[in-house]
């Protein structure tokens, strides 16, 4: 990076002003903020050397930050390359001004971390993110294929507190004088969490619908017709069903294919509650979408057969309940491979429950072993408990559950003891899942048949087969606004032929990395001026490849258990 763009915020290549969208209610198995950070670095990735990609926060009125895309060096980047980047959380408002980073009275920080992060941030990173925005500073990253950077401009000295913030939300990040380079896992989930929480803030700010609407992400539009329709003004489904179809031509960047899509959800919704139930006004429309987002994944048929029993047997549980003293524990086990959309059913299982009364949120509180196990003996008993405060009244997900247990030197037992003991505790108002690949958790299981008691629902997740994995590619792409080609679509069901059966593949991850990596190559392909697009936003069979195959697994340890 050039010396005087970075001090000087001057000679950028394309710098654009972004404003984040308020996040709608989706079941995707990714969220809007990771779709960005892939598509940022993905790109960042391609550009000729000695250019990188760059977002920056900077103060601005009122108390907040102002988010903007930068690029330096020769980089073909224009306006519509950022918004295409950030299309699933934000869209480009106007060109952006780079504040630089070394202005009067300001020190200049790279962060690093201490260690790999594995997982966003979650909580934490949005706390740390407040800390620097009442601190007045400017976070830069930089991006390329060559190197990461994470530069923090302070008006004044890194307080001791400051530290501490950082430290805790940014996976042990430390400050260092200089430029010091971090890997790009550290950098991609900064980016992720940073979006995720401007997310965040703007579904808080933004206004409610008028009394008696019902809210556009109702409908669970992709991300490409929800943010066409929201530049438009449009927020209600009452709204959008009062719309012409030539008034809808007309709205900027809403492609056919993201017209079909509106139609298709427009004749499939209904804002009427199930017989037999009435509709409660504190819902938002995450659990009463629930039941129609499970029959819309792919396949997973025993799953969705098995939600369905525990759905039943979740309302038998309430009925009785309210009849009687009676106590039935819903706790349960997802077992699969990865990719086969565990977390996804987890979130739309915790909008069913709300929505019957057994859990006072829709939320999922997701954690792994890094949540739960302390660094320090005596601590992890207080980390265990501090998780499930924090997921009182919702859905607690522990992913990699097995892991509690492994030979690593930490306290895994201790805290299997406390999760124990906390879901006895808060047996009324939460519910855990465990989840886990089969052969280890498999293994947990026959170690501890406590366990079994405690989680008796098991949830067995399989491998898709090629032509389910290819109906996830092109459904991927179609909530990104574009279309396939004939040709592309055997090019894709060859692609995933080669998948098949193979868990390392990341089954739907697959799918969604196949689907972004042809949408790359389109940019390249007419965005980056090799040709005009003959199709806008249809994919050809050229675009599609084969994911760049994953590292290879790190040998596992062996799993010890407590007698």
């Amino acid at each position: 990076m050039k010396e005087d763009r970075r001090d000087h915020g001057e000679g950028a290549a394309c710098a654009a002003s972004l404003t984040i969208l308020p996040c709608g209610e989706r079941y995707d198995q990714e969220d809007r903020a990771e779709q960005a950070a892939d598509r940022f670095f993905r790109a960042a990735s391609v550009l000729p050397q000695g250019s990188s990609l760059c977002w920056q926060l900077a103060p601005a009125q009122g108390g907040s930050f102002s988010l903007a895309a930068f690029s330096e060096g020769d980089a073909p980047v224009t306006t519509e390359d950022f918004g295409w980047i950030f299309l699933p959380c934000a869209e480009v408002k106007e060109a952006a001004r780079v504040e630089p980073l070394n202005g009067e009275g300001r020190t200049v920080y790279s962060l690093v971390p201490e260690k790999e992060p594995s997982s966003p941030s979650e909580g934490e990173a949005g706390e740390a993110l407040c800390a620097l925005q009442k601190a007045g500073a400017v976070l830069r990253a930089v991006s390329s294929g060559e190197r990461s950077i994470l530069l923090l401009s302070l008006p004044g000295e890194l307080t001791l507190r400051l530290r501490a913030a950082i430290a805790m939300g940014f996976s042990g990040a430390a400050a260092c004088a200089g430029e010091a380079e971090a890997s790009a896992g550290f950098l991609h989930l900064v980016t992720q969490d940073v979006l995720a929480w401007m997310e965040e803030q703007a579904c808080r700010d933004a206004a409610p619908p008028p009394s008696g609407e019902t809210p556009l992400a109702r409908l669970n539009l992709g991300s490409r017709s929800s943010a066409c329709l929201r530049r438009a003004g449009v927020s209600t489904v009452e709204q959008l069903r009062a719309m012409t179809e030539e008034e809808l031509r007309g709205i900027r960047n809403l492609s056919r294919s993201c017209r079909e899509e509106i139609a298709e959800k427009l004749a499939s919704f209904s804002d009427a509650p199930s017989a037999g139930e009435t509709a409660s006004p504190a819902q938002d429309g995450r659990e009463s979408a629930a039941p129609d987002a499970l029959e819309a994944l792919v396949g997973l048929g025993e799953v969705k057969a098995q939600v369905q029993a525990i759905a039943a047997y979740a309302r038998l549980k309430r009925s009785l309940e309210q009849r009687a003293a009676f106590s039935m524990t819903l706790h349960m086990a997802f077992v699969g491979n990865p990719g086969t959309a565990k977390t996804t059913v987890a979130r739309i299982l915790a909008g069913i429950f709300h929505r019957i009364g057994l859990l006072a949120s829709p939320d999922v509180v997701e954690v792994g072993r890094a949540d739960l196990v302390a660094r320090y003996e005596g601590q992890t008993e207080d980390l265990v408990r501090s998780v499930f405060s924090r997921a009182a009244g919702s859905l607690l997900f522990i992913d990699e559950a097995y892991a509690l247990y492994d030979d690593r030197g930490g306290y895994g037992s201790e805290a299997f003891s406390a999760i124990v003991q906390e879901m006895e505790n808060h047996r009324k108002d939460t519910i855990v899942i465990f989840a886990g690949y089969p052969d280890e958790m498999e293994r947990l299981f026959a170690g501890n048949p406590g366990l079994r008691a405690r989680a008796p629902f098991q949830i067995r997740f399989r491998d898709y087969s090629a032509a389910e994995l290819a109906q996830i590619a092109e459904l991927e792409a179609n909530r990104r606004g574009f279309a396939l080609q004939p040709e592309a679509r055997e090019t894709v069901e060859r692609l995933c032929r080669t998948a098949e059966g193979r868990p390392e593949a990341g089954n739907g991850r697959f799918s969604r990395n196949l689907a972004e990596g042809a949408i790359l190559r389109y940019a390249v392909r007419v965005c980056g001026g090799e040709e005009p697009a003959a199709e806008p936003f249809v994919l050809r069979a050229e675009d599609f490849a084969a994911p760049a195959a994953p590292l290879p697994p790190a040998a596992r340890r062996p799993i010890g258990f407590i007698g």
